[in-house]
């Protein structure tokens, strides 16, 4: 059985700077979507803001922190330590 691919997910060459970064990984996925989903986005979104952070030097330290936050909501969503509901969700 094919999986298919999230509509959040760009085929696209990564962003060079952070306002692309940021409407490259928008909408993100629906508010209903299953939390697996919602860890693959945020882990998406961290390697997308990694990338950005070594090519946008006036933006390193903002694109590394995007990275850090993305990292970290799949990691709270992973091991059940955020118990908030999806509309609440970070959105980058």
């Amino acid at each position: 059985m094919a999986m298919s691919i999230p509509r959040w997910w760009s085929g696209g060459p990564v962003p060079v700077t952070l306002a692309r970064a940021r409407e490259f990984v928008r909408p993100g996925p629906e508010v209903s979507a299953s939390r697996d989903e919602w860890i693959s986005y945020y882990e998406y979104c961290a390697r997308v803001f990694s990338a950005v952070s070594r090519i946008d030097v006036k933006h390193k330290f903002e694109a590394t922190a995007e990275a850090g936050i993305a990292q970290d909501w799949a990691e709270k969503l992973r091991d059940n330590r955020e118990q908030v509901e999806p509309v609440a969700y970070y959105i980058p």
